[in-house]
């Protein structure tokens, strides 16, 4: 069974704690595979069909907004938070399923991030990543960051 898998990465120099210009820091690729999670708290399931649709995982930190015609007939979406395997990953991971599926068009990720992370790491600093089937993991890009809000949206 294939498993989507997104992360979240902390990626901060802990070094220093003076402001820094963090627009032309680069991420480093992540290592090599690692082991997939193991679930780690209450999946959540919704249907959600070609009118489009939210869902929001039991803890409140991820949600995927389905627009209109995302879908093109009704899925059984579920939200399934695992233990994070990524490296310098911070927190749970989640499982999306069913896999596979290819949407019409896209689907909103929104990551909500805590106080004490952004006091950690900078929003700017932070990062996505999704795991595939044999372990790897790959950054995704997210769009735009809500500080006011603590989110991350791709």
């Amino acid at each position: 069974m294939k498993k989507i898998v997104v992360g979240l990465l902390l990626l901060c120099s802990l070094q220093s704690s003076a402001q820094k210009d963090t627009s032309r820091i680069e991420l480093p690729a992540p290592p090599d595979s690692t082991a997939l999670g193991v679930p780690d708290g209450k999946s959540v399931s919704k249907e959600i069909g070609s009118e489009g649709g939210s869902i929001l995982s039991d803890d409140g930190r991820i949600e995927l907004i389905f627009s209109a015609s995302a879908l093109m007939e009704t899925k059984n979406i579920s939200i399934q938070p695992t233990t994070n395997n990524a490296p310098n990953g911070t927190g749970k991971a989640y499982w999306f399923e069913p896999s596979g599926i290819q949407f019409k068009k896209p689907v909103e990720l929104i990551f909500h991030y805590s106080d004490e992370e952004a006091e950690e790491c900078p929003a700017d600093l932070m990062g996505l990543a999704i795991q595939d089937k044999s372990g790897k993991w790959n950054f995704i890009n997210y769009e735009e960051w809500d500080s006011a809000g603590k989110k991350l949206k791709g």
